[in-house]
């Protein structure tokens, strides 16, 4: 997820469930990185991201710092086939949580300014 050109994490997710849509059984999605892979493979990985990105969100709701949160091995359960590569799963986690972060301040910053209704 290239952040610097802007690219998001609930933006990678959104794309990963249009993906979906468009597939069908027979459908072979070719990655930019990795083994070609199926509708099926799409729908791992996306649900794979949401378990992680709402585990990331629930402790960062309870007062985790993003520092904090690779001691709570959020991403053990996929480590083993998705946490061997160039990103390891507490790196992983360390980037969903900055997304969520700047998504919550985001949405504090917009809450912040809105005027309420008499």
């Amino acid at each position: 997820i290239d952040g610097s050109s802007g690219g998001t994490f609930e933006g990678y997710i959104g794309t990963l469930d249009k993906i979906y849509e468009l597939a069908d059984d027979q459908t072979r999605i070719i990655p930019g990185h990795g083994n070609v892979g199926s509708k099926a493979d799409v729908k791992y990985v996306r649900d794979m991201l949401v378990d992680v990105r709402d585990q990331v969100s629930a402790a960062m709701k309870k007062g985790s710092k993003v520092e904090d949160l690779p001691a709570l091995n959020l991403s053990a359960k996929y480590d083993a086939k998705w946490g061997q590569g160039f990103i390891k799963g507490k790196d992983f986690v360390i980037m969903v949580a900055q997304s969520v972060d700047a998504k919550m301040k985001a949405e504090k910053s917009a809450g912040g300014t809105k005027t309420k209704k008499k």
